[in-house]
């Protein structure tokens, strides 16, 4: 049995998730404590990438502390497309830069 998904389908899903018509952004709520590691967050008009103990913006010179973490029950307004989030919540863990860890 063949589990395999044409590439084409998944982007088509993944661009349904992304972009709304019109151009706007798709984005949804989820309770801090639910998004998983790997995932990007709003900060406030920032990008934030949510990893391990800390939130980190990107900068030219790689990932950097972002600011405080949100209470665990606060609902935070989640970037990446849901796909993407149930697959790091069932546990994938993306590659991301070294610079991550620093």
């Amino acid at each position: 049995m063949e589990l395999s998904t044409p590439i084409a389908q998944i982007d088509k899903q993944l661009h349904a998730e992304r972009a709304a018509r019109g151009g706007g952004k798709i984005t949804f709520k989820l309770d801090f404590e639910r998004v998983p590691d790997g995932a990007f967050i709003d900060g406030n008009g920032h990008a934030l990438l949510k990893w391990r103990t800390a939130l980190k913006r990107w900068s030219p010179t790689g990932y950097e502390d972002a600011h405080a973490m949100p209470d665990p029950q606060e609902s935070v307004t989640v970037l990446t497309p849901q796909s993407i989030v149930r697959l790091y919540a069932a546990g994938f863990s993306p590659q991301v830069h070294a610079s991550v860890e620093a």
